[in-house]
């Protein structure tokens, strides 16, 4: 533990693999344009797992987390939106800026972007 992983040279031995994969490809005509033996697709399925294999213990191919929400969150979430967008627009439409101002700089405290649009606004959370 008190060394180098040498974390580098595991990502240039993984762009090495993937030139041989391409070459592969390449040598076998896999690209689509003709039609490929189940061996020559054995072998690229075989090469390709084992890149992502690999890939995935330095976390290349990962994922950012995401906190995961049920269907019914989801639902509220999009509902609750839907009607503070609404009062916002009806707040701006009568002219009560202030108020309109004041659910736009709300929701950015929770880290909810508003984009007004001439078809509506959307909205997005960072």
């Amino acid at each position: 533990m008190n060394d180098d992983f040498n974390t580098g040279g595991a990502v240039g031995t993984l762009f090495e693999m993937r030139k041989v994969i391409n070459g592969f490809v390449s040598a076998q005509q896999l690209d689509g344009s003709s039609r490929a033996g189940e061996a020559e697709r054995a072998e690229l399925t075989a090469a390709l797992s084992l890149l992502r294999e690999l890939a995935g213990l330095l976390g290349v191919f990962r994922k950012p987390l995401q906190k995961e929400l049920s269907s019914g969150d989801n639902r509220f979430s999009g509902a609750l939106m839907h009607l503070l967008i609404d009062v916002r627009a009806h707040a701006r439409q009568h002219k009560h800026f202030e108020l309109a101002d004041k659910i736009r700089d709300g929701l950015v405290g929770l880290n909810v972007t508003l984009e007004d649009r001439p078809d509506g606004t959307l909205w997005r959370r960072e």
